[in-house]
């Protein structure tokens, strides 16, 4: 079924390979041949990409929740399985980002920053909804409705903003 996601080149057991997320299922697609490695059902309709994180594991979001999946080999057999799963990282289209073991993203209004090997929550800040990518060290993020631009630390210690801006009208809609 199909999703919102686009296709993802990952290096997974050693293995290159196209990982997917549709609206039923995770695959992983071996890069060289095309044929199927593995398959995990889907938490849901995907709305971003896949994102490959650190010891063979990935992160994987719908609509309504999100998951950590490690990929492991059992001799020549692929499995899957759900290191956590949790309702973070929804509701929006803006993409999640990984930096320095922790995740970065909009949950609905509010940006927050979670631990990626746990999904445990280190802070959050009501910022409302926006779009975001990782620049250096740092967020850059572009509120949807506000007008006003942010620059924002990323660390797991707290919301540290360095920079508030207007740079749109507010009401006006951007989704960049």
């Amino acid at each position: 079924q199909t999703g919102y996601s686009s296709p993802v080149l990952m290096s997974l057991r050693g293995v290159t390979q196209v990982v997917a997320a549709t609206a039923d299922k995770v695959f992983g697609v071996n890069a060289e041949d095309g044929s199927v490695l593995w398959s995990h059902p889907a938490l849901g309709g995907p709305r971003q990409s896949p994102i490959q994180l650190p010891g063979n594991r990935m992160f994987v979001t719908c609509w309504q929740e999100s998951a950590v999946l490690e990929v492991t080999l059992d001799g020549d057999a692929w499995k899957v399985q759900e290191v956590w799963r949790k309702p973070i990282f929804k509701s929006t289209y803006s993409p999640t980002l990984y930096h320095e073991g922790h995740l970065y993203g909009m949950n609905g209004t509010y940006l927050s920053c979670h631990d990626a090997a746990t999904g445990e929550l280190k802070w959050r800040e009501k910022i409302y909804n926006a779009s975001l990518i990782l620049v250096g060290t740092h967020l850059a993020i572009l509120g949807e409705r506000s007008g006003n631009f942010h620059l924002v630390e990323a660390r797991p210690d707290g919301f540290h903003e360095e920079l508030k801006v207007p740079v749109f009208t507010p009401g006006a809609r951007s989704m960049t």
